[in-house]
């Protein structure tokens, strides 16, 4: 009789046993634990950090397009979604990444030439990137290819992109106000000049050196219209510029 309340209890333990860690191992096994292995496998991952990264250097290129803001999200969102799905902890490496991205945002669009906000907000994408890899080594090894590939992506479409007639049109330009007047050849522009930029430095452009509009670039930078320039480098008629101290 005793054994066989014994076997009633351990059968009984067992059924609850089940019932208890069933969910759990069906939960992980699932379709999602599936995907978000799938997705934090370290080539995946890093694919989609690499592809995000340079589609984000494209979109501030082609600033407007939608193309680029499209597949950044796209990529970057399956990054931190796999994650997830795997049941890691994302939000302090979501929040790194989120506020790198808004400095960045400060360094180009409204205090250009700074560099502090630029290099908080690429330790920070840095210290994401890092966080979400098991080894260091590899979220370091990923985090340098996407920069690397972000820096040659950008070159790339600062060299082809304006002579290519397809993207042309996905590069913002403001409408002018009035019939715009012809700039003038760099010959009277000397190092050390100051102008106002006539149109945004992106970076190529025309500003107004004593009435004379004039055809310029800056070292990299973007610089928005109205804001004060001098002249550092004149090569023919390429005139180099960078945005003068102290402006907003």
């Amino acid at each position: 009789m005793r054994g066989v309340l014994a076997g009633d209890r351990l059968l009984l333990l067992t059924v609850l046993s089940f019932l208890v860690s069933g969910p759990a191992l069906a939960e992980g096994t699932g379709w999602k634990a599936q995907v978000g292995d799938f997705l934090t496998q370290p080539p995946v991952a890093g694919a989609l950090l690499i592809v995000g990264v340079v589609a984000l250097a494209a979109a501030v290129i082609t600033l407007g397009s939608g193309v680029a803001e499209v597949t950044a999200f796209c990529a970057i969102g399956l990054f931190f979604a796999g994650r997830y799905l795997a049941g890691e902890d994302i939000w302090v490496p979501l929040a790194l990444f989120v506020g790198g991205l808004i400095c960045l945002a400060l360094e180009i669009f409204v205090l250009p030439g700074v560099g502090v906000f630029g290099v908080i907000g690429i330790l920070g994408i840095g210290g994401s990137t890092v966080l979400c890899f098991d080894n260091w080594e590899t979220g370091l090894t990923v985090f340098l290819s996407a920069l690397c590939a972000a820096m040659l992506g950008g070159f790339a479409l600062f060299k082809f992109l304006p002579e290519n007639r397809l993207f042309r049109g996905l590069i913002v330009l403001e409408p002018p106000v009035s019939p715009p007047t012809p700039a003038v050849v760099s010959s009277k522009v000397e190092i050390g000049s100051v102008g106002v930029c006539s149109s945004p430095l992106r970076p190529g452009g025309i500003a107004e050196f004593e009435g004379r509009r004039v055809d310029v670039v800056t070292e990299g930078a973007f610089i928005a219209k109205g804001h004060y320039v001098e002249v550092v480098s004149v090569q023919g008629n390429k005139v180099v510029v960078r945005a003068t101290p102290g402006q907003d």
